[in-house]
């Protein structure tokens, strides 16, 4: 009989560590939220009120983070239900937003280091939500004059566990006086990265070979 119980609490502990295993703590985020979180986790760490769910994704109300207004914070889920990617959103008529975009530069320099892109131009292949959202404007909106990205700033953190992240800060125009301010955080894997630079590599060749 106490070689059962020990049994069962064995497996109970071997239970609750495959649970919390699911998260990823190597990279906390605000609120303490972690990637791999389930939108029960997110919805009971996130200080903002929730404006939506859908079932991909949650979405905040407005507020102050980190010392700047913002209109929404995104937090999208993979097919399992884990937090993959989070994306703050801040929109503006007022060049004071470049101001938001310098400060959080700045914060983010003092905990992750000097973006990639400080010294020489990359093109890191991995784009983060900040960079889709742009992507996504270019290709279903007409160009306009003074349409289009303004500044871009990258960071890659290497993580254990095959595991890294990709944090893009990314401030554009829609046109005169309608600026668009986002900071995405994105979880991807060695693997993913190597993917693409091998398509990346593939596509460089065919071009070469076409000249």
């Amino acid at each position: 009989m106490k070689k059962l119980f020990v049994m069962i609490i064995i497996a109970v502990i071997l239970c609750m560590g495959s649970s919390l295993g699911n998260a990823d703590e190597q990279f906390t985020l605000r609120c303490k939220i972690n990637f791999g979180d389930t939108k029960d986790d997110v919805k009971a760490k996130e200080e903002l009120p929730i404006k939506r769910q859908t079932a991909e994704r949650i979405t905040t109300e407005s507020g102050t983070v980190a010392g700047i207004y913002v209109h929404s914070i995104n937090y999208s889920f993979d097919d399992s239900g884990k937090l993959v990617s989070v994306l703050w959103e801040k929109d503006s008529k007022n060049t004071l937003i470049f101001d938001d975009f310098s400060s959080l530069s700045e914060n983010l320099c003092k905990k992750y280091g000097n973006p990639i892109n400080t010294d020489k131009d990359i093109n890191f292949l991995i784009k983060g939500a900040a960079i889709e959202d742009l992507q996504f404007e270019m290709r279903y909106l007409f160009p306009i004059p003074g349409y289009g990205p303004l500044m871009l700033n990258e960071w890659t953190i290497t993580g254990d566990n095959n595991k890294n992240m990709k944090i893009d800060l990314l401030l554009y125009s829609l046109g005169s006086e309608d600026y668009r301010l986002r900071l995405s955080y994105d979880i991807y894997t060695d693997e993913e990265l190597a993917l693409l630079q091998e398509e990346n590599a593939a596509e460089n060749a065919k071009i070469m070979n076409d000249l």
